[in-house]
């Protein structure tokens, strides 16, 4: 996972842990010191109130669902150069991280017609000076591009793919 200088980060044996931890809890009534831990802030983090107006990162939210003339075997990644793209000053944002979609070469199968993946990729905040940008994913000779997102003050965007 790719480190951000903006969020707290955890070591892979602490996230390793937390998701076993999720996996047991789906399964298991929460006993009160579970509730307290789930409660409190991660790994000694305190909370802060953020004025969406410094906004310091920049979430996509992506669901793609599959097209009606799905035939099995469909597939869906991210490739871990994707990035953000200001088509007027050819600046851009790479990929800080991603949730909920495997990293290229790594895959993520849909079963059949019409079945949805949800997923996040997360940038660092979009310059105040850009207006539109586009997010461009490369490949060799494939890439994808979803185009024109008008910058908003949130940060927040939602596209779907079919």
């Amino acid at each position: 996972m790719s480190k951000s200088p903006f969020l707290p980060t955890a070591s892979d044996d602490q996230i390793k842990r937390i998701r076993e931890c999720l996996r047991i809890l789906k399964n298991d009534p929460l006993s009160e010191d579970w509730k307290h831990l789930l409660e409190a802030p991660p790994f000694g983090q305190v909370e802060e109130q953020v004025d969406p107006s410094e906004n310091q990162l920049t979430f996509v939210h992506i669901t793609y669902t599959t097209s009606p003339k799905y035939d099995s075997g469909w597939w869906v990644r991210i490739h871990p150069q994707t990035f953000l793209f200001n088509p007027v000053t050819c600046d851009k944002l790479d990929l800080q991280s991603a949730i909920n979609i495997p990293y290229s070469p790594k895959k993520a199968y849909l079963k059949r017609k019409g079945d949805q993946l949800h997923f996040t990729l997360i940038f660092s905040a979009i310059p105040e000076d850009w207006d539109t940008f586009h997010l461009v994913e490369p490949g060799n000779g494939d890439t994808f591009v979803l185009e024109n997102f008008k910058r908003n003050a949130e940060g927040v965007y939602y596209r779907s793919i079919y």
